[in-house]
Protein backbone atom coordinates (compact mmCIF):
# COMPACT_ATOMS: atom_id res chain seq x y z
CA UNK A 1 0.00 0.00 0.00
CA UNK A 2 2.74 2.85 0.83
CA UNK A 3 4.88 1.83 -2.72
CA UNK A 4 1.23 2.49 -4.72
CA UNK A 5 0.88 5.58 -2.77
CA UNK A 6 4.73 6.89 -3.42
CA UNK A 7 3.94 5.51 -7.28
CA UNK A 8 0.69 7.47 -7.39
CA UNK A 9 2.34 11.08 -5.85
CA UNK A 10 4.72 10.51 -8.94
CA UNK A 11 2.47 9.91 -11.50
CA UNK A 12 0.79 12.66 -10.13
CA UNK A 13 3.44 14.85 -10.54
CA UNK A 14 4.56 13.43 -13.85
CA UNK A 15 0.86 14.38 -15.53
CA UNK A 16 0.75 17.54 -14.61
CA UNK A 17 4.09 18.44 -15.66
CA UNK A 18 3.14 16.74 -18.98
CA UNK A 19 0.10 19.05 -19.06
CA UNK A 20 1.75 21.99 -18.32
CA UNK A 21 -0.64 22.25 -15.26
CA UNK A 22 1.20 24.61 -12.26
CA UNK A 23 0.13 23.10 -9.06
CA UNK A 24 0.59 25.69 -6.32
CA UNK A 25 -0.63 23.42 -2.85
CA UNK A 26 2.26 21.35 -0.66
CA UNK A 27 4.04 18.23 -1.86
CA UNK A 28 5.28 15.82 0.44
CA UNK A 29 8.58 14.92 -0.16
CA UNK A 30 9.20 10.83 -1.20
CA UNK A 31 11.99 10.17 0.92
CA UNK A 32 11.13 7.03 2.71
CA UNK A 33 10.44 8.76 6.15
CA UNK A 34 6.09 8.47 5.88
CA UNK A 35 3.56 6.84 3.62
CA UNK A 36 2.81 9.73 1.95
CA UNK A 37 -0.95 10.27 3.57
CA UNK A 38 -1.45 13.84 4.13
CA UNK A 39 -4.58 14.69 6.53
CA UNK A 40 -5.05 13.51 9.96
CA UNK A 41 -8.08 11.72 9.95
CA UNK A 42 -11.19 10.54 7.99
CA UNK A 43 -13.29 13.54 6.15
CA UNK A 44 -10.33 15.83 6.02
CA UNK A 45 -9.19 14.85 2.94
CA UNK A 46 -11.06 17.92 0.70
CA UNK A 47 -9.06 20.29 2.22
CA UNK A 48 -5.34 18.80 1.84
CA UNK A 49 -6.11 17.29 -1.69
CA UNK A 50 -9.41 18.98 -3.01
CA UNK A 51 -12.77 17.20 -5.33
CA UNK A 52 -13.55 15.14 -7.64
CA UNK A 53 -16.66 15.80 -9.68
CA UNK A 54 -18.49 13.21 -11.27
CA UNK A 55 -21.08 15.73 -13.12
CA UNK A 56 -19.43 18.04 -14.72
CA UNK A 57 -16.13 16.29 -14.29
CA UNK A 58 -14.00 18.88 -13.29
CA UNK A 59 -11.07 18.26 -10.38
CA UNK A 60 -10.81 20.80 -7.97
CA UNK A 61 -7.36 21.53 -6.18
CA UNK A 62 -7.56 23.16 -3.12
CA UNK A 63 -6.20 26.12 -4.61
CA UNK A 64 -9.20 26.64 -6.34
CA UNK A 65 -7.95 25.65 -9.66
CA UNK A 66 -10.66 23.73 -11.73
CA UNK A 67 -9.07 20.76 -14.05
CA UNK A 68 -11.42 19.27 -16.60
CA UNK A 69 -9.19 17.88 -19.19
CA UNK A 70 -5.86 15.25 -19.47
CA UNK A 71 -5.14 13.43 -16.96
CA UNK A 72 -4.65 15.57 -13.57
CA UNK A 73 -8.38 14.72 -12.37
CA UNK A 74 -7.97 10.54 -13.14
CA UNK A 75 -4.90 10.47 -11.02
CA UNK A 76 -6.25 13.03 -8.19
CA UNK A 77 -9.26 10.49 -7.81
CA UNK A 78 -6.98 7.63 -7.51
CA UNK A 79 -5.39 9.54 -4.66
CA UNK A 80 -8.08 10.78 -2.98
CA UNK A 81 -9.80 7.51 -2.76
CA UNK A 82 -6.42 6.21 -1.38
CA UNK A 83 -6.78 9.04 1.97
CA UNK A 84 -9.49 7.52 4.01
CA UNK A 85 -8.80 4.31 3.70
CA UNK A 86 -5.34 4.71 4.60
CA UNK A 87 -6.53 7.56 7.65
CA UNK A 88 -5.25 5.25 10.16
CA UNK A 89 -1.87 5.39 9.66
CA UNK A 90 -2.64 9.14 10.66
CA UNK A 91 -3.65 8.57 14.28
CA UNK A 92 -1.36 9.62 17.20
CA UNK A 93 -0.60 6.27 18.93
CA UNK A 94 2.51 7.70 21.40
CA UNK A 95 4.69 10.88 21.91
CA UNK A 96 8.19 11.81 21.90
CA UNK A 97 9.81 14.51 24.04
CA UNK A 98 13.03 14.47 22.24
CA UNK A 99 14.17 13.35 18.87
CA UNK A 100 15.88 9.89 19.34
CA UNK A 101 18.23 9.82 16.20
CA UNK A 102 20.02 6.31 14.93
CA UNK A 103 23.75 6.10 14.75
CA UNK A 104 26.61 4.10 15.99
CA UNK A 105 28.01 2.53 18.15
CA UNK A 106 25.55 3.09 20.70
CA UNK A 107 22.20 5.45 20.46
CA UNK A 108 18.87 5.34 22.38
CA UNK A 109 16.81 4.67 19.53
CA UNK A 110 18.13 1.11 18.74
CA UNK A 111 18.83 0.57 22.69
CA UNK A 112 15.04 1.09 22.77
CA UNK A 113 14.09 -1.04 19.58
CA UNK A 114 15.87 -4.14 20.88
CA UNK A 115 14.95 -4.23 24.17
CA UNK A 116 12.04 -3.53 23.68
CA UNK A 117 12.50 -6.89 21.54
CA UNK A 118 13.76 -8.57 23.91
CA UNK A 119 10.65 -8.14 26.17
CA UNK A 120 8.29 -8.98 23.58
CA UNK A 121 10.10 -12.13 22.97
CA UNK A 122 9.69 -13.43 26.48
CA UNK A 123 6.40 -12.41 25.98
CA UNK A 124 5.49 -14.32 23.04
CA UNK A 125 7.20 -17.56 24.00
CA UNK A 126 7.40 -17.12 27.97
CA UNK A 127 11.10 -17.78 28.15
CA UNK A 128 13.62 -15.87 30.03
CA UNK A 129 15.74 -13.45 27.61
CA UNK A 130 19.57 -12.80 28.25
CA UNK A 131 20.34 -11.03 25.17
CA UNK A 132 18.90 -9.71 21.93
CA UNK A 133 20.71 -9.14 18.55
CA UNK A 134 19.40 -7.44 15.29
CA UNK A 135 20.75 -5.80 12.44
CA UNK A 136 21.56 -1.97 12.60
CA UNK A 137 20.32 -1.21 8.96
CA UNK A 138 16.61 -2.49 10.32
CA UNK A 139 15.92 0.73 11.86
CA UNK A 140 15.07 3.06 9.26
CA UNK A 141 14.31 6.31 10.10
CA UNK A 142 14.64 8.19 13.82
CA UNK A 143 11.83 8.68 15.95
CA UNK A 144 10.61 11.90 15.82
CA UNK A 145 10.18 15.06 18.56
CA UNK A 146 6.33 15.09 19.67
CA UNK A 147 3.36 13.50 18.43
CA UNK A 148 4.22 9.97 16.94
CA UNK A 149 2.04 8.54 14.49
CA UNK A 150 1.12 4.87 13.82
CA UNK A 151 2.87 5.97 10.14
CA UNK A 152 6.32 6.88 11.79
CA UNK A 153 6.43 3.09 12.96
CA UNK A 154 5.39 1.66 10.51
CA UNK A 155 8.05 3.72 8.41
CA UNK A 156 10.27 2.65 11.20
CA UNK A 157 10.20 -0.95 11.06
CA UNK A 158 9.21 -1.53 7.63
CA UNK A 159 9.93 -4.81 6.91
CA UNK A 160 8.57 -8.32 7.20
CA UNK A 161 11.16 -10.13 9.79
CA UNK A 162 9.72 -11.65 12.61
CA UNK A 163 11.17 -12.67 16.09
CA UNK A 164 13.26 -15.51 16.53
CA UNK A 165 14.20 -17.52 19.24
CA UNK A 166 17.11 -19.51 20.25
CA UNK A 167 19.88 -21.02 23.00
CA UNK A 168 23.40 -21.06 22.34
CA UNK A 169 26.71 -21.62 24.18
CA UNK A 170 28.61 -19.15 25.85
CA UNK A 171 31.83 -20.09 23.97
CA UNK A 172 29.13 -19.18 20.81
CA UNK A 173 28.29 -16.10 22.51
CA UNK A 174 31.99 -14.87 23.08
CA UNK A 175 32.96 -15.89 19.52
CA UNK A 176 29.84 -13.48 18.23
CA UNK A 177 30.91 -10.66 20.53
CA UNK A 178 34.60 -10.90 19.16
CA UNK A 179 32.85 -10.69 16.06
CA UNK A 180 31.03 -7.63 16.94
CA UNK A 181 34.82 -6.08 18.14
CA UNK A 182 36.02 -6.36 14.92
CA UNK A 183 33.43 -4.79 12.69
CA UNK A 184 31.24 -2.31 12.55
CA UNK A 185 28.76 -2.47 15.81
CA UNK A 186 25.28 -3.84 15.65
CA UNK A 187 22.23 -3.38 17.71
CA UNK A 188 22.39 -5.85 21.01
CA UNK A 189 20.88 -5.49 24.17
CA UNK A 190 21.28 -7.72 27.11
CA UNK A 191 25.06 -7.30 26.93
CA UNK A 192 28.05 -5.07 27.76
CA UNK A 193 30.92 -5.03 25.50
CA UNK A 194 34.27 -3.08 26.49
CA UNK A 195 36.38 -2.97 23.22
CA UNK A 196 40.17 -1.82 22.71
CA UNK A 197 41.96 -2.05 19.04
CA UNK A 198 38.87 -4.02 17.64
CA UNK A 199 39.55 -6.62 20.18
CA UNK A 200 37.20 -7.54 22.73
CA UNK A 201 38.49 -6.74 26.10
CA UNK A 202 35.29 -7.70 28.50
CA UNK A 203 31.53 -9.08 27.96
CA UNK A 204 29.40 -9.82 30.64
CA UNK A 205 25.70 -10.50 30.48
CA UNK A 206 23.87 -9.58 33.72
CA UNK A 207 26.97 -7.99 34.99
CA UNK A 208 29.09 -11.57 35.23
CA UNK A 209 31.70 -12.54 32.35
CA UNK A 210 30.19 -14.79 29.54
CA UNK A 211 30.94 -18.06 30.95
CA UNK A 212 31.46 -20.39 27.66
CA UNK A 213 29.99 -23.90 29.14
CA UNK A 214 26.91 -21.60 30.43
CA UNK A 215 23.66 -22.22 27.79
CA UNK A 216 22.24 -18.35 26.98
CA UNK A 217 18.83 -17.60 25.19
CA UNK A 218 18.50 -15.08 22.48
CA UNK A 219 16.24 -12.96 20.71
CA UNK A 220 16.92 -12.07 17.26
CA UNK A 221 14.90 -11.37 13.83
CA UNK A 222 14.32 -14.81 11.29
CA UNK A 223 16.41 -12.67 8.46
CA UNK A 224 19.68 -13.26 10.65
CA UNK A 225 18.95 -16.91 11.19
CA UNK A 226 18.84 -17.82 7.81
CA UNK A 227 22.34 -16.47 7.06
CA UNK A 228 22.09 -12.75 6.04
CA UNK A 229 24.06 -10.09 7.74
CA UNK A 230 27.38 -11.36 8.72
CA UNK A 231 25.77 -12.78 11.91
CA UNK A 232 24.89 -16.17 10.57
CA UNK A 233 23.05 -17.26 14.11
CA UNK A 234 21.54 -20.82 12.66
CA UNK A 235 25.27 -22.32 12.48
CA UNK A 236 25.38 -21.30 16.88
CA UNK A 237 21.63 -22.13 17.28
CA UNK A 238 21.48 -25.66 19.88
CA UNK A 239 17.48 -25.09 19.66
CA UNK A 240 15.13 -22.41 18.84
CA UNK A 241 12.16 -21.23 16.73
CA UNK A 242 10.49 -18.74 14.61
CA UNK A 243 7.31 -16.78 17.25
CA UNK A 244 5.86 -15.78 13.49
CA UNK A 245 5.20 -12.47 15.13
CA UNK A 246 6.49 -9.59 12.57
CA UNK A 247 8.78 -6.84 14.27
CA UNK A 248 6.29 -3.67 13.53
CA UNK A 249 3.39 -5.80 15.10
CA UNK A 250 5.47 -6.54 18.13
CA UNK A 251 6.50 -2.86 18.07
CA UNK A 252 3.23 -1.39 17.67
CA UNK A 253 2.15 -3.40 20.99
CA UNK A 254 4.99 -2.02 22.70
CA UNK A 255 4.45 1.40 22.07
CA UNK A 256 0.50 1.06 22.84
CA UNK A 257 1.49 -1.07 26.24
CA UNK A 258 3.60 2.58 27.13
CA UNK A 259 1.04 4.72 25.87
CA UNK A 260 -2.07 2.98 28.22
CA UNK A 261 1.08 3.73 30.89
CA UNK A 262 0.90 7.03 30.70
CA UNK A 263 4.64 6.77 29.35
CA UNK A 264 6.41 8.51 26.95
CA UNK A 265 8.54 6.93 24.10
CA UNK A 266 11.97 7.84 25.77
CA UNK A 267 15.01 5.99 26.52
CA UNK A 268 19.05 6.71 27.25
CA UNK A 269 22.20 4.97 25.99
CA UNK A 270 24.03 3.06 29.22
CA UNK A 271 27.49 2.35 28.37
CA UNK A 272 26.72 -1.51 26.63
CA UNK A 273 29.35 -0.40 23.87
CA UNK A 274 32.56 1.13 25.16
CA UNK A 275 35.79 1.81 23.29
CA UNK A 276 38.65 2.31 25.01
CA UNK A 277 40.95 4.52 23.52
Amino acid sequence: MKMKLILFILTLMFCLGANAQEITWKQHAVDGHRTGVTQKGVGETEAAMGKVKRLPRRYHAPNGTKYKRGTARKVAKIMIEAQDSMAFVKEVIAYSPRIMEKERPECALTNWYIDALMKKTSEYTGKHIDVGFANYGGVRIDMPEGNVFRDDIMSMFPFSNKLYYFTLTGESLLEICNNIATRRPEVFGGLRLVIKDQKLVSATVDGQPIDPKKIYSVATLDYLMSGNSWFRFGKYAIDGFNTEKPVLEAMLEYVAELTRQGKPIEYKTDGRFTVIE
